[in-house]
Parts: C-alpha cells; structure tokens; sequence
C-alpha cells in the first residue's frame, strides 16, 4: 500500500492479495508473500518477504511492476549472485544507497546485496553471542537494522541486545 500525505489517502501498489512470490510487470497483478519490511532506494522499493525468503524490488511509477532480485526461496543462508543466493527468513532492510542490509531471524545472519550487480554476501552471523569480524561474529534472531553511513545497528533478539558493525566493508 502507500499513503499520500498531502491528501491522507491509501491506495494498494502491490500484491493480490495471495500469499506467493509472483512477478508481474502490473503491481495488481503480482503476489507478494509475507513482506516483513521495504526500504526505497531512487525510484524503487526493496521489499524482503519473511515468507518466500526473497528480495523483491517494486518500481514506484504507475503500473508498479514487481520482480523478485534475489534469493531462491529456499530457506538457507547462501551467498551468490540474485536468483542463486539463499536468504533464511529475512526480516528488515535498511541501505547505504548502494547497498541493502538484511537481517535475518532464523539465518542469525546479516546480508549485504549490491543494488548494481546483486552480489549477496554474508557479513557477519551464525548462532551464539559473541563479537567478532565476519562469521566470527556470532548472532542471535535478528531484527530492526539502521544505518548512520559508518556503522550498522541491529537488534539481536535471543540475546537482548542492541549491536553494531563498524566500518562497512566494500
């Protein structure tokens, strides 16, 4: 859905309604499964869906088609290039404008995907509670995530806790 503020009014953009990951060049006629969270970046809304584990972007120009750019749907938490990456229960997004962070709940992961070339990479998570650099940097269920351009902030849920990654890698 969006709102226009000036006028108060909400109007649907996306989705019919059926939970399924269904592309569509018309955003009326595509099915989203579960969105948990959207970030826009230029004229585009990514949108992550808790329940296909996909990444999907929606344009925000009239007739608001939808594509999936990444993840296979398979719940898993795989690196690779768009379609082949794998994404375990993504919950929330947030980007640098060259870049979408995604959290992952069941994944105990963050994810970084470069809006240009799709690269998805891990950058830091697996289960317990630890700091570290990379996948020595272990996590719980993940939420809410933010970025100040330098560093990101996450909630680590199971571990009742507010983290933060410094120095975002390239």
């Amino acid at each position: 859905k969006r709102y226009l503020i000036s006028s108060g009014v909400v109007s649907l953009m996306a989705g019919d309604g059926t939970g399924a990951a269904v592309d569509s060049a018309n955003g009326l006629t595509a099915s989203l499964n579960t969105p948990c969270d959207s970030v826009s970046v230029g004229n585009f809304l990514y949108v992550v869906e808790c329940g296909s584990n996909k990444l999907r972007k929606v344009n925000m120009s009239s007739p608001f088609a939808v594509t999936t750019v990444a993840g296979s749907g398979t719940a898993a938490s795989t690196d690779g290039n768009g379609l082949l990456a794998e994404f375990n229960d993504p919950h929330e997004i947030e980007t640098d404008g060259s870049n979408v962070f995604i959290t992952e709940y069941l994944g105990q992961r963050i994810r970084r995907v470069n809006i240009a070339s799709l690269d998805v990479f891990t950058i830091a998570g697996a289960n317990g509670y630890q700091d570290g650099t990379g996948a020595s940097a272990l996590l719980g269920n993940l939420g809410g995530i933010t970025t100040d351009g330098n560093r990101l902030y996450f909630v680590d849920s199971s571990n009742n806790a507010l983290r933060r990654i410094d120095n975002l890698p390239d």
